[in-house]
């Protein structure tokens, strides 16, 4: 090893729910990181956005929060996630599946993959 630097955790900065994505308070979320808030406004902005977080640190609310306020907006809208591995989207799943309950309108969700029922997968395709 030729160079070890210790870098100091920062300090969590919270920011109220802006009220134009009051639906999901619904589920709990009243609060978002900073870096979230900024992330989601960007994109609903229309921006682009990259997020660079360690594991499990709450980067799927970047994404799907500006996609579910998309979705309820238009009725035509869809959205298409691709992850690497089963795992990794039934975990998604589970965790869209969590965040839609704060919305009123009707999300349909499902994860197409090699275990996917027929009826399934019949239902996806059409959506």
């Amino acid at each position: 090893v030729v160079h070890v630097e210790d870098i100091k955790a920062r300090k969590a900065v919270y920011v109220e729910i802006p009220d134009e994505l009051s639906e999901i308070k619904r589920i709990g979320i009243n609060t978002l990181y900073s870096h979230r808030a900024e992330s989601i406004s960007a994109a609903l902005s229309g921006k682009n956005v990259a997020i660079a977080t360690m594991t499990s640190s709450g980067k799927s609310l970047c994404y799907n929060i500006p996609v579910f306020e998309e979705l309820t907006k238009d009725t035509y809208a869809c959205a298409l996630y691709l992850f690497p591995t089963k795992a990794l989207a039934q975990d998604q799943f589970r965790v869209m599946s969590d965040l839609i309950k704060g919305y009123e309108a009707s999300i349909n969700l499902g994860v197409y993959d090699g275990d996917t029922p027929q009826k399934d997968r019949t239902r996806l395709k059409k959506n």
